[in-house]
């Protein structure tokens, strides 16, 4: 039925001199499905979270590469921060990977206490396993999905703060 409205526009169309009005009709047609889907990233969001589970205040530092801008803020003990987050992803992607760190090869992150340096983790971001914790340790990020938003979060222990 949509198919043979279509025909009888075009030859109305046709028929009064309105050719480019025509094209301007048909190309709108063939791409308007994929006008209203080229902002679908996916169903699903994220937010990562850096959190402080040590009973000291602790300075982040981070370098502009993981998340476009520096941020050098304080961490009180038991709270998070928010780093980075909320782009659309599938469910099948690998949201540390392909979306926390996928544009970041080489970056810094420092810890502080007062204007003590605590530790300070290089990257580039790589899998050590689950026994080393390091920001740019692919296995160190917890992820869980809650309400098609994945919850990304790193945790800073006192371990962490032992040293390099």
């Amino acid at each position: 039925m949509i198919h043979k409205l279509i025909q009888n526009m075009v030859k109305l169309f046709i028929m009064t001199g309105h050719k480019n009005l025509v094209f301007i009709i048909l190309i709108f047609i063939m791409t308007s499905c994929d006008l209203f889907r080229w902002d679908d990233g996916g169903d699903y969001s994220y937010k990562a979270f850096v959190v402080n589970s040590t009973d000291s205040n602790i300075r982040f530092y981070n370098t502009e590469y993981l998340t476009g801008y520096i941020i050098d803020t304080v961490i009180h003990p038991q709270t998070k921060i928010l780093l980075k987050g909320s782009r659309e992803v599938d469910k099948s992607d690998d949201v540390v990977k392909d979306f926390l760190f996928g544009n970041v090869s080489i970056d810094t992150v420092m810890l502080y206490n007062k204007d003590s340096l605590l530790t300070t983790w290089y990257g580039p971001p790589q899998s050590l396993g689950d026994s080393i914790s390091h920001f740019y340790n692919y296995d160190s990020w917890e992820v869980e999905l809650v309400d098609n938003e994945y919850i990304i979060e790193f945790t800073i222990y006192e371990s962490d703060l032992k040293g390099n």
